[in-house]
């Protein structure tokens, strides 16, 4: 059974979803809108992170969530065009391939922050 978005709305709800731009981000942000929430998309790629927020009527902003300042001035940016967030999607993440004795530190970093 499909859900309606007339019948669950999220009409004045802020969310955020992080790695917006492509996949199953981009389709969490398109579902989100649907649904009538203000939807801000956080993607490092600046031309997938324009070209999903446009498509959405989303605001896109370009962020590295691995870099605290990056995330700090995009909760900033969407608090003050937006308003306060409230629904927060994870998405962000990727993968590499590196045998386990040769991974670098700044690959483990990626990993585990």
């Amino acid at each position: 059974m499909a859900i309606n978005p007339s019948d669950i709305l999220l009409t004045g709800q802020v969310a955020v979803v992080t790695g917006g731009g492509t996949g199953i981000g981009r389709g969490i942000a398109a579902g989100l809108a649907a649904f009538g929430a203000s939807v801000a998309i956080w993607e490092r790629d600046a031309g997938s992170c324009a070209e999903s927020a446009e498509s959405i009527g989303a605001l896109g902003i370009v962020t590295d969530v691995r870099d605290a300042e990056q995330v700090d001035a995009a909760l900033a940016q969407t608090a003050g065009e937006l308003g306060p967030v409230r629904i927060l999607v994870n998405n962000a993440g990727g993968v590499f391939a590196s045998p386990l004795l040769e991974t670098s530190e700044n690959g483990w970093d990626a990993l585990y922050k």
